[in-house]
């Protein structure tokens, strides 16, 4: 019994500590996100960027960004039921 106790607690505390860091990774891509978009569209001819539904930069914000660079959505791809890969083109 006391067992079950100690690996419930151990869980328990395992959890807390992993939403702990989502929520710190979270906090951390959102705070660097003109940074991560200026990289990834740096002005070559064409740039990709995967989506993950759990996390980091959404699916809006990579579209605007893109745009906002002189990129145009080329192509989506689900790859699975959390990650989108899109394909951009730079614009003429």
């Amino acid at each position: 019994m006391e067992l079950i106790l100690i690996a419930l607690m151990a869980f328990i505390v395992l959890g807390f500590f992993y939403l702990g860091v989502r929520k710190f990774s979270e906090t951390k891509t959102q705070k660097n996100a003109e940074h991560i978009l200026n990289e990834k569209f740096n002005g070559s001819g064409t740039a990709t960027y995967r989506v993950h539904s759990s996390g980091g930069l959404r699916f809006e914000q990579v579209l605007q960004g893109a745009e906002k660079r002189g990129y145009k959505l080329h192509a989506q791809n689900n790859e699975s039921k959390k990650i989108t890969a899109l394909v951009f083109k730079k614009a003429a």
